[in-house]
Order: structure tokens, then sequence, then C-alpha cells
């Protein structure tokens, strides 16, 4: 299995909002692109989610569409009505954590580097 050399994850809650930070989220991605990421990815809100919240959304029909190698993933929300802000936090972890496949490797690895060690 091959992987992109350089992944950027933008972790962002307001695309597409009206707002600046909708706005900066996408400059970056598409300026990442530019300074050598292979695969950028923004991480956000379902837009049924972000529209029940009643923010003011931007026009979706007029959205101008990413450029290649950027894509926007939006998690549908994990376990039951019960938990309703854990449900999409958890969908939002979920997809940050398969953004990171070596994770499991680097969390091996920082294991091993800070084990105590025994007195001698």
């Amino acid at each position: 299995m091959s992987y992109p050399s350089r992944r950027l994850v933008i972790v962002v809650r307001a695309d597409p909002v009206i707002c600046g930070h909708s706005g900066e989220a996408r400059n970056l991605a598409e300026i990442a692109l530019t300074r050598g990421f292979a695969d950028v990815r923004l991480l956000t809100w379902t837009i049924p989610t972000l529209q029940a919240a009643g923010l003011p959304l931007k026009p979706l029909d007029r959205l101008m569409p990413y450029s290649p190698g950027i894509t926007v993933e939006r998690p549908e929300p994990v376990g039951d009505y019960r938990v309703p802000d854990g449900r999409h936090l958890a969908g939002l972890t979920g997809r940050l954590v398969r953004a990171r496949p070596d994770l499991p490797r680097m969390c091996t690895r920082w294991r091993r580097r800070s084990a105590p060690t025994s007195p001698t």
C-alpha cells in the first residue's frame, strides 16, 4: 500500500459557513498544494448539522470546487441520539485517525522511547 509522502489534515468546523475561518481553511488547503503537500484533507461537520445550527452558510450551489488533491470529509455521526455532540466528535476523530495511516506505528515508537528505564 502506498501513501502520499506529505499529507496535511485541517480540522475546521466552519466550512462553508460565512466567516473568516472558512476562507482561511480553504486558502491554507490551496496553498499547501503549492508547498509540496500531495494530499490535503479538510475535516469538517456535515452540511445538515451546520444548517440545523442556524449558521449562515454560503450558497452551496455556488461554492467553487477545491483543487485536485484537496478532499473535504464530512463524516456522519457515530452512535445514537443520546450523545449528540459526542456522536459528531467520534466521527471526526475516526476520520482524523484514518487520515494518519502510520499512527499505530508512531504510537509504538513513542511508547518505546518513553518507557521508564530500570535503575542500574
